[in-house]
């Protein structure tokens, strides 16, 4: 199904459900966090963003156009290159969302104490993906020598006078 606005919502519905309905109780939950779904934002694949959830923290695409991309059967692999290198996602699946594409970050979810810290490792995550903003190299700088030897030095040289 495609998407023509950024999908968070309807990502946090689906997986808030996933979390209520089949995941409750099981031991791999982090008590600490909830389902959010961040900073999706448009790419050549379709929307691009992290979901965390109680028990991991994915990269998710979604397509934003019909033909988004080939179908492959659920579970199936697919390299996708983006700036920073190839990231590999799993094929999955979601009544409401139609076919996704994940790739796991962190899996359990212990390590974080909570929601911020999460959020925080969601942001810098995607950013080390997408890459960084291009950076413009400053021209380096020759060393001036303030004398006035070689100032005035200069000076007749260039002006073909001699010493």
């Amino acid at each position: 199904m495609p998407f023509e606005v950024p999908p968070g919502a309807e990502l946090e519905a689906l997986f808030r459900r996933v979390h209520t309905n089949e995941m409750a109780g099981m031991p791999v939950l982090n008590p600490a966090l909830k389902v959010e779904a961040l900073e999706f934002q448009r790419c050549s694949y379709g929307w691009l963003g992290i979901l965390i959830t109680p028990w991991f923290m994915n990269l998710i695409l979604l397509p934003a156009t019909a033909t988004a991309w080939v179908s492959l059967a659920p579970g199936k692999q697919r390299s996708l290159i983006f700036p920073s290198g190839d990231y590999i996602f799993t094929l999955d699946h979601g009544v409401e969302l139609g076919e996704f594409l994940s790739c796991q970050l962190f899996s359990p979810m212990y390590h974080f104490p909570d929601q911020e810290t999460a959020r925080t490792a969601a942001q810098a995550a995607l950013a080390a993906v997408v890459g960084p903003l291009p950076i413009v190299a400053e021209p380096p700088v020759a060393e001036i020598s303030h004398s006035r030897r070689r100032l005035l030095g200069g000076l007749f040289r260039r002006s073909g006078a001699r010493r």
